[in-house]
């Protein structure tokens, strides 16, 4: 719990980039005073609590628009939260770092009714306190209460604007969307919400105000031409119109493409009313004129719509100068083909990706048509539950080579046994043997065209997923479905050996039916990225079990089912190589050593694909923090070569371990690290004989993997000396080695060399000798150590690690952090505290250590110090008396030389610490070797020193390690209050922290202070 504390101020600002609100916040002072910090803020639209905390102390909404903006409906003023009161820090943090609001709109219906005007005057309070806003969600009831409130939009610098709920007026609406036409960043405005009159339907009223909306565009533009702001029109590239119960005037549609959307990308088709042939050509036009970049379509057919085919054949034709690369329907009804006709006439040559879900009807010539084109990327041909959108055999025929998605439904054609289409019938002949001659023909045919159509398929060489299905047979040949299509002996399984890439394949019908063990290793062989299998069926179970899919699980256990704990490994593992290769500007990755092993749950093809993603499709990627357990030497050594060779990497950290067999190196492991050094040179020499420049690694932050009996001395000479000329920070490995003296010269010297810019040094005495310590910091003289950190130090053994250090880096030196330590004496740290230029120093003794600095030798060469963690120690007298004494007499002896210094020498020591004026944490502690004395009152003003500590005006931490606490009083938090204004935290160490901070001096702090922290350590 204290490491928790002690990391937590570390990690603030990236605890507060993302908030999620679900229940009401704890700590109401923490909300604002972080504010600041949130990137990316979730809250539901009644949190009457929350939103009040967040909007405390933000100026106004009204004042925008001046007394009586929010009318008809006036909030009250916002009341102060509990424990929150005014403050200039409050005020200061405002949403500078927001980028995302999302409001819950569901949930604002369930508000009380007196609440909602509140409620969305914080809001706006929020929204407009937001300067760099990118993405706002929000309820459609923002706008419910009046026009007005739309025009805080345009104090804001949002994006993307999503607006989700029920109904508003016909005023409301176009009141929003022309603050939306006026926003000078607006890119997607999506209007997830309806827009309605009286009685569902538009009044008369209701259109007057359409025919308005342009009158008030205008006005708006005359008054920026007035203003000599430039008219560029609306910069929205990405538009969702409100939804309507009888459709949009054709007229307001027609003006509003043809004069204010010039950049519009991506439309979806709102439904219009009235519309005729000679609308369709208006429609056209204005999409000609007013939106030449128009890309991108998406429209849903309404329900006994006749008159829509109108509507999307003008906009289609308009599309014509960049061309069309999208287009998306759902519950199309083309049963005429005349979108689809103008679609494909108008372009042929641009359409990328079409997608038809839930298709009522399509053609199969029509669908046939569409597989032609041929820059086609992504084809998904969805049919509904009861109607078709299929396609026959001999319509399958594709131009376009570099599809990766393709989603169809294939259709047998329908046969009439008394109506031979491929001959003329024999009138001598009886009706059986016509209808047997029709089927045998039929089939003869059929097969003709089915492996023509999945040859056509199989064509697709780039094809990367891929979902078949089949519609229901009427009149087949003898019943015949598609069970066995996807067959080697009876089907055409084999005409798709082509698809080399394919990495999904969906099963929508029964082709698994008839497959045996030798289709699905047909599909191993011939499909070596396949990596999902999906059946739609009722139980997945009831498939798998199968022994040929029980063996092709066997050989590809991440292809489907309910699987194991490894396979469940293994499957993640795919899943974050697939997102790691998709992600080149990837700058940090953090991953389980698992990403590396090869066990049994872990084959090594991840090992490899790891490292060529690493490699190759990671170029940017600077930290790297892999960590775990333990992974063989070679998988270990392979990924140090990669990053060693990585353009970019510049923090390495490998918390994980190399471990052999049986946790040790054998013979064999120790050629691996002199085979690793070959490949290096091999790869140094390759980079030169191709002309690249053989700088080195660029990495400046170092921990490799630790091991149990430590690296090869020259493995680790030859790494530091050859490979790392840009190494700012080293953890030390161990290393295994018999002679500690002379590994102590050469390691001087290869840093010397080979890292002359190593600064900064992390040690541990379990894993590395004081000697080899002690050469790697006398090595670092060339730009000198600025930081050391060293774990279990034992001032008995590692008494010259603290002598070198302070000799050598005297100048250079600022942070020194020495944990869990066993015993360091005050000679020792008065040689790291004269180092001038300290900013951080943390000495903590562990558990069972003495580690502290006697009084009388507190001293700082340092005026610049920010943290520190000290232990005080009260020196030790001794009677130096030939005397028998009483053992009473010699404790009272005692006490009274002590108190004669004592007050010299702790009123000196305050002094110092006081006199560090650039002080932002303090944490002192007591060790009292002879327990002679109560040090409780070293805080106090009466008997005390904290009047001495009057000069620490940048104080923000204060932790007291010891109960200095218990005596103080209400002068000594006055005190506080008066000569740190700074402090933001106070940490007790206490077995209670509830029975202290509610003590009366405590809690009239925690009054003045609202965003006072009180914890415990």
């Amino acid at each position: 719990m204290a490491t928790c504390k002690a990391w937590k101020p570390l990690f603030e600002s990236f605890l507060w980039r993302i908030v999620e609100l679900k229940s009401h916040y704890p700590a109401p002072q923490a909300l604002v005073h972080n504010r600041h910090r949130i990137r990316s803020l979730s809250v539901a639209a009644n949190d009457y609590v929350n939103l009040q905390t967040l909007a405390y102390d933000l100026p106004d909404i009204t004042s925008f628009r001046g007394p009586g903006y929010l009318s008809p409906v006036t909030p009250e003023p916002l009341q102060e939260p509990d424990n929150l009161s005014k403050s200039s820090t409050a005020r200061s943090n405002t949403f500078r770092s927001l980028r995302v609001i999302r409001f819950d709109y569901n949930s604002y219906k369930y508000a009380h009714d007196w609440k909602r005007p509140l409620c969305l005057s914080y809001i706006l309070r929020i929204i407009n306190q937001s300067p760099g806003l990118v993405q706002l969600a929000l309820p459609e009831s923002i706008l419910s209460f009046s026009c007005d409130h739309a025009e805080p939009f345009m104090y804001t610098g949002a994006q993307e604007l999503n607006i989700r709920g029920g109904n508003v007026s016909v005023e409301t609406g176009l009141e929003f969307l022309r603050v939306c036409l006026n926003h000078p960043q607006l890119a997607k405005l999506h209007c997830d919400f309806r827009m309605e009159g009286l009685n569902d339907y538009f009044s008369i009223e209701d259109y007057e105000l359409f025919d308005t909306f342009f009158t008030t565009v205008e006005n708006d533009r005359k008054v920026k031409e007035t203003a000599g702001k430039p008219v560029l029109g609306s910069p929205i590239k990405s538009l969702i119109l409100p939804k309507t119960n009888e459709g949009y005037p054709p007229d307001f549609i027609c003006m509003l493409l043809k004069s204010y959307l010039p950049n519009l990308e991506r439309l979806h088709i709102p439904d219009i009313s009235d519309r005729d042939e000679s609308f369709t050509r208006s429609l056209e036009e204005a999409v000609v004129q007013g939106c030449p970049n128009l890309q991108h379509l998406r429209f849903s057919w309404y329900e006994e719509d006749i008159y829509i085919e109108e509507v999307i054949n003008g906009i289609v034709k308009g599309c014509k100068q960049r061309g069309l690369k999208s287009f998306y329907c759902e519950d199309m009804h083309d049963d005429r083909g005349v979108i689809l006709e103008t679609l494909l006439d108008n372009h042929y040559n641009t359409l990328e990706e079409v997608e038809l879900v839930k298709c009522r009807y399509v053609d199969s010539k029509n669908i046939g048509e569409l597989l032609l084109c041929k820059d086609l990327k992504r084809v998904r041909i969805q049919q509904s539950t009861s109607d078709g959108a299929a396609i026959e055999f001999q319509h399958v025929e594709f131009r376009c080579r570099d599809l990766k998605e393709l989603q169809l439904t294939l259709h047998r054609p329908d046969i009439d046994p008394l109506d031979d289409p491929f001959g003329s019938d024999d009138e001598e002949e009886d009706e059986e043997e016509d209808e047997d001659r029709v089927y045998e023909r039929f089939s003869s045919w059929e097969e003709r065209k089915a492996k023509e159509a999945y040859a056509q398929i199989g064509s697709l060489s780039k094809l990367e997923s891929l979902s078949l299905n089949g519609d229901t047979v009427v009149n087949g040949p003898k019943g015949q479905s598609h069970n066995n299509d996807l067959t080697l002996h009876q089907g055409w399984l084999r005409q798709l050996a082509g698809l080399k890439e394919l990495k999904y394949f969906h099963m929508a019908t029964d082709f698994w039916y008839e497959m045996g063990q030798a289709e699905v290793e047909f599909m191993d062989t011939q499909w070596p990225k396949l990596k999902t299998i999906a059946f739609r069926c009722s139980d997945l179970n009831a498939i798998i079990e199968k022994p040929h899919w029980q063996w092709l699980r066997k050989r590809r256990p991440r292809l489907w089912g309910n699987t194991s704990g490894r396979q469940k490994k293994s499957f993640g593992l795919e899943y974050a190589l697939r997102i790691l290769k998709q992600s080149p500007g990837l700058l940090k990755l953090v991953a389980p050593e698992i990403i590396l092993g090869e066990n049994e749950s872990v084959p090594s093809e991840h090992t490899e694909s790891f490292l060529y993603t690493l490699a190759h499709k990671l170029p940017c990627i600077k930290e790297l923090d892999i960590r775990g357990e333990g992974v063989p030497p070679k998988t270990g050594l392979d990924f140090l070569r990669v990053c060693l060779n990585h353009p970019q990497l510049a923090n390495l950290h490998c918390n994980f371990g190399i471990v052999g067999q049986r946790d040790r190196f054998s013979v064999k492991d120790l050629h691996q690290f002199d085979a690793f050094l070959f490949s290096m040179d091999d790869d140094k020499k390759a980079k030169e004989a191709t002309g690249m420049p053989a700088l080195g690694s660029t990495i400046k932050s170092l921990i490799l993997p630790k091991t149990h009996d430590g690296y090869p001395p020259n493995f680790i000479c030859a790494l530091l000396r050859s490979y790392l000329p840009n190494l700012e920070r080293l953890h030390v490995p161990k290393i295994h080695v018999n002679s500690y003296a002379s590994l102590k010269d050469s390691l001087k010297e290869v840093i010397a060399q080979g890292c002359p810019k190593l600064q900064h040094l992390r040690c541990s005495r379990y894993e590395c000798d004081r000697t080899i310590v002690n050469g790697i910091v006398e090595g670092c003289q060339q730009w000198g150590l600025k930081s050391f950190y060293y774990e279990d130090l034992d001032d008995q053994y590692d008494r010259s690690i603290l002598r070198t250090l302070s000799l050598h880096h005297w100048k250079t030196l600022e942070d020194v952090e020495l944990t869990n330590c066993h015993g360091v004496e005050s000679d020792s740290l008065v040689k790291i505290f004269s180092c001038r230029n300290l900013k951080r120093v943390k000495i903590q003794q562990s558990d069972t250590g003495s580690v502290a600095m006697k009084l009388q030798d507190v001293r700082f060469g340092c005026r610049d110090l920010k943290e520190l963690q000290l232990t005080l120690l009260m020196p030790y007298f001794d009677l130096d008396s030939d005397e028998e004494v009483d053992p009473s007499d010699y404790f009272e002896r005692c006490l009274a030389r002590f108190e004669d210094c004592l007050q010299d020498w702790a009123e000196d020591a305050y002094t110092q610490i006081g006199s560090l004026s650039k002080l932002e944490t303090l944490s002192l502690d007591y060790n009292d070797r002879q327990m002679l004395l109560d040090f409780d009152y070293d805080l106090t003003l009466k008997r005390g020193w904290l009047r001495q500590l009057a000069g620490l005006k940048e104080l923000k931490h204060f932790h007291m390690a010891a109960d200095f606490w218990s005596r103080m009083s209400q002068a000594e938090v006055e005190f506080m209050d008066e000569h740190w204004p700074k402090l933001e935290r106070i940490v007790f160490s206490c077995e209670d922290l509830e029975d202290i901070v509610e003590r009366p001096q405590w809690q009239w702090l925690q009054k003045r202070r609202p965003l006072l922290r009180y914890l415990q350590y």
